[in-house]
């Protein structure tokens, strides 16, 4: 199990330094797209997460604790849909905000109306 532990280490040493160089590449080609800088970070660390996320299943498939990655993403799944439930509001109030950078529906100046209607 000792040679599995050494390449084990190896492989999510070379996928820190992989994902510290996707994360310049992302923030840079997000950056042209979307001036936003906050929103060019969030999608730059949310790729970063998921590529180091696949190197440490990676790293325990090598190390044969299959049934561990396969307990991480069962409850990695739950979690997301209880968190997708309870924030379900906030969630799309952050996707539209995000949307809304890259479209950029409205410029300087414009007016925008807020209309209530009550129904009875």
């Amino acid at each position: 199990l000792l040679p599995n532990l050494g390449i084990a280490i190896a492989l999510m040493v070379i996928f820190v330094f992989l994902s510290s160089y996707i994360k310049k590449t992302v923030l840079k080609l997000v950056l042209k797209i979307s001036q936003n800088e906050a929103v060019s970070r969030l999608m730059a660390n949310l790729i970063t997460i998921a590529f180091l996320l696949i190197g440490l299943f990676l790293a325990l498939g090598i190390l044969g604790l299959d049934k561990t990655v396969t307990s991480l993403l069962a409850g990695a799944g739950i979690l997301g849909l209880a968190i997708g439930l309870a924030f379900q509001d906030p969630i799309l109030n952050v996707i539209s905000g995000v949307i809304m950078s890259f479209k950029k529906p409205f410029n300087i100046g414009d007016t925008i109306l807020h209309l209530t209607i009550i129904t009875e």
